[in-house]
């Protein structure tokens, strides 16, 4: 009987280790899958150019860093003109979740690995090809500079479902910008600078958090796969609950 009551014990052992260890697990791959919503472990948002210490920090860090700049502006083609959300990224992005575009506007769409954008191209939704009746390799108009269509865009991981970002997207990376002449004062643009790093990394993406939030300024928050949109974050919740229940 004594036999019998240990073997209960460690089986009951065995079984509550084994499920404890599931859920962190499946925790971690819940946040990870979160994270790519945002595009990044951290996003630092600002309405006003981030501070470039703070990117060099992540980076010494040994983190993986990317900075995005968006803002509305007008794309022209021929003689028509439309509205659209402009994506300013660099060759990091994304840092996390899958940017999937193609050649052609029937795809197949392909995981693009990093926006590897030349000076000269542009990355649009299909909407863009629609609304000015463009095709790709067609020139279009932003600023003062013109770009050639190279690829649609069919997956944006970390685009949010806001009305302005109904919009058509285009993608130009930071060179691209410079040439457009559309940054002015008083331009409406949104600076994120996205930042993750690997599960063993976990302490000095902790660090970096908490230097960020120390230098937050007014116009800036820190999202994260916890405080970060609001979709985001019920599911999580509910995740966290069902897995606590389950322990």
């Amino acid at each position: 009987a004594v036999r019998l009551l240990r073997l209960t014990l460690a089986l009951a052992v065995a079984a509550v280790t084994a499920v404890g260890l599931f859920s962190q697990r499946l925790d971690r791959a819940f946040e990870r899958d979160a994270a790519a919503l945002i595009g990044g472990d951290i996003a630092l948002v600002s309405d006003r150019e981030i501070d470039s210490t703070l990117r060099e920090l992540a980076v010494q860090a040994g983190l993986s860093a990317s900075v995005v700049r968006s803002f509305p502006s007008m794309a022209l083609h021929d003689e028509r003109s439309l509205l659209v959300s402009l994506k300013v990224v660099d060759s990091a992005y994304p840092l996390r979740g899958q940017l999937k575009t193609a050649t052609d506007r029937l795809g197949p769409p392909a995981p693009t690995e990093g926006a590897g954008l030349g000076d000269n191209e542009a990355w649009v939704d299909e909407a863009l090809l629609a609304g000015l009746s463009a095709m790709p390799g067609s020139q279009i108009q932003l600023g003062e500079s013109q770009f050639r269509i190279t690829r649609v865009i069919f997956q944006e991981p970390d685009r949010p479902m806001a009305f302005a970002n109904f919009a058509p997207r285009v993608m130009i990376n930071p060179a691209g910008l410079e040439k457009t002449g559309l940054i002015q004062p008083g331009s409406r643009v949104s600076w994120k600078l996205l930042v993750t790093g690997s599960d063993g990394q976990r302490p000095a993406l902790d660090r970096v958090r908490s230097v960020f939030t120390e230098r937050l300024q007014t116009g800036q928050r820190l999202d994260d796969v916890r405080t970060g949109r609001p979709e985001i974050r019920n599911t999580l919740e509910r995740a966290t609950q069902f897995l606590t229940l389950s322990d």
